[in-house]
């Protein structure tokens, strides 16, 4: 057993981010993230397939010309390539890569 007191995190700036400390968990086929919001996640394209779940907080998450608010316990997927940002303050669960949601 190996128990993690605290992983290691940075403040992302990256896209016009304000706010955004960002906590890397694991990698391998995918990369789950740890992530605290109050402020903005600035818009870009999604560099993999990614679901972001609200664990605290909300946050309105918008994609082209659709948005939508989510509250704790919901999630959004994006595909590859496609354009978003997330705006709120939360703490959310990032997952990045090839993955298949149970939904």
């Amino acid at each position: 057993m190996r128990v993690i007191d605290e992983f290691p995190s940075r403040a992302i700036e990256r896209f016009g981010s304000q706010g955004f400390t960002h906590s890397r968990l694991a990698r391998g086929e995918i990369h789950v993230s740890l992530a605290e919001l109050d402020g903005v996640i600035g818009g870009h394209e999604a560099a993999s397939h990614q679901l972001l779940v609200v664990l605290r907080g909300s946050v309105v998450v918008s994609a082209g010309d659709e948005s939508a608010e989510l509250d704790e316990g919901a999630a959004v997927e994006w595909e590859q390539g496609e354009w978003h940002e997330t705006r709120g303050q939360a703490l959310v669960l990032l997952v990045e890569g090839e993955f298949e949601p149970f939904v």
